[in-house]
């Protein structure tokens, strides 16, 4: 039996579920607590990686006679994350997220993995460990799929500069891009703020 959840994760289970419903029911409420045991220096805050909460989740699983484990497979070329929650009984239900790296380079796989394993566990079982939705290495997913600055954000922005092409070196040079029309919408306020204070004019002369 399969349930479309939305446009990138599939949702399988099997014909029954009443006993994987009852014993999770119990397992849920014995979790323990998620240690945010990590520091996202991008959104600047804590959060839980993967193996914080398999070990906050895995005794109350084990004792409710549930398993939750990650496979892979690939169909059609894609390489599916299968995320599954597994019963005594044979009961199982399961997500299947499909990895679609950013870049095709063993860093952007790596990354998207990582994320996804983390979110998916997440949702399947329920938790919530903070604020921050992302990984670590979902923080440099989050960068690549964040948008670049409008033409008129650059037109702005090179005003700003005029002709001190050293300010428009160091720019390139701290986020590590080559032109300004690569910087990404949310590097564009912080760097103008800057461009402006850098160049005010001193009141203590």
């Amino acid at each position: 039996m399969n349930d479309t959840n939305s446009n990138h994760t599939k949702q399988n289970q099997s014909e029954q579920l009443n006993d994987l419903a009852a014993a999770f029911s119990k397992a849920q409420g014995e979790f323990g607590t998620v240690e945010q045991n990590r520091k996202n220096p991008f959104f600047k805050s804590s959060y839980a990686d993967l193996d914080a909460i398999i070990r906050a989740v895995k005794p109350s699983l084990v004792k409710n006679n549930l398993c939750f484990y990650q496979y892979t497979s690939t169909q059609e070329g894609v390489v599916l994350l299968h995320s599954r929650l597994l019963h005594a009984s044979g009961q199982w239900i399961e997500s299947q997220t499909p990895i679609k790296p950013p870049k095709p380079d063993i860093q952007s796989y790596g990354s998207t993995m990582s994320y996804q394993k983390r979110y998916a566990a997440q949702t399947l079982l329920g938790i919530t460990t903070s604020d921050d939705p992302t990984d670590d290495d979902g923080t440099s997913i989050q960068s690549t799929y964040s948008p670049k600055i409008t033409t008129s954000q650059l037109v702005k922005l090179n005003e700003e500069i005029g002709s001190k092409g050293f300010i428009k070196d160091a720019i390139k040079k701290k986020l590590g891009i080559s032109s300004l029309s690569d910087m990404k919408i949310s590097d564009y306020d912080r760097i103008l703020n800057t461009v402006k204070k850098m160049l005010e004019p001193s009141e203590n002369k």
